[in-house]
């Protein structure tokens, strides 16, 4: 696709999110991953990147987007892409905020994010539908992105328990203790937050 059908196609999918089209701003924000990725960069320091990774700060802000969309007012043309940046670039400065002031607790729970088995199964996993149907991602790259859009659409206690299971690989009965929740509803709260995870990168894949 040429960068001019890029921008008319962004041109579409703006007008939609701004008309309340969650698909459309789902699908406006995996075409543009790699542009967020290198604007996150521009901010990140790389003696950072070792404690602080893109793609965390990536799904803040998307986690963000989701939750604030509703009340963005656009004042002109490209005020959307403005107001992006505005969020990822304060996301950045927050969590380096954080890790000066606790570095080792950050520390390790990126690291474990980073390399986590468990978060690198999951998205593997979701990747086929209840059907057995592989969804359409040519690239890793590409399934992660998709599934970090994904992430941002979950309810609030869902993350939080996809992140403490797969990201921080916590025991699921140290789960429902920092949940307040028994080991049985955080099961049920696993369950259904890879549904719609998986839900959602079916539809993400038509957008590949």
């Amino acid at each position: 696709m040429s960068e001019s059908s890029d921008e008319q196609t962004d041109d579409s999918l703006v007008e939609r999110v701004l008309g309340g089209d969650r698909a459309a701003l789902e699908e406006l924000l995996l075409r543009n991953y790699d542009w967020m990725e290198r604007y996150v960069k521009r901010f990140l320091p790389a003696s950072n990147r070792s404690t602080l990774s893109p793609e965390d700060i990536i799904q803040d802000v998307y986690l963000q987007v989701f939750r604030k969309i509703g009340s963005f007012e656009p004042q002109g043309r490209g005020q959307l892409f403005a107001w992006l940046q505005t969020i990822a670039r304060n996301t950045v400065f927050d969590a380096l905020r954080k890790v000066k002031r606790s570095p080792s607790a950050l520390c390790s729970q990126v690291a474990a994010g980073s390399e986590s088995g468990e978060l690198k199964g999951l998205i593997e996993e979701l990747a086929v539908d209840k059907n057995s149907r592989v969804t359409q991602f040519a690239r890793e790259k590409e399934l992660r992105s998709a599934f970090w859009v994904a992430m941002g659409t979950l309810p609030t206690e869902y993350r939080q328990a996809v992140e403490l299971l797969y990201v921080q690989e916590l025991p699921i009965d140290e789960v429902a203790a920092q949940m307040g929740k028994t080991v049985d509803a955080i099961r049920g709260i696993r369950m259904r937050a890879r549904k719609q995870l998986q839900a959602s990168l079916v539809r993400l894949s038509r957008y590949v």
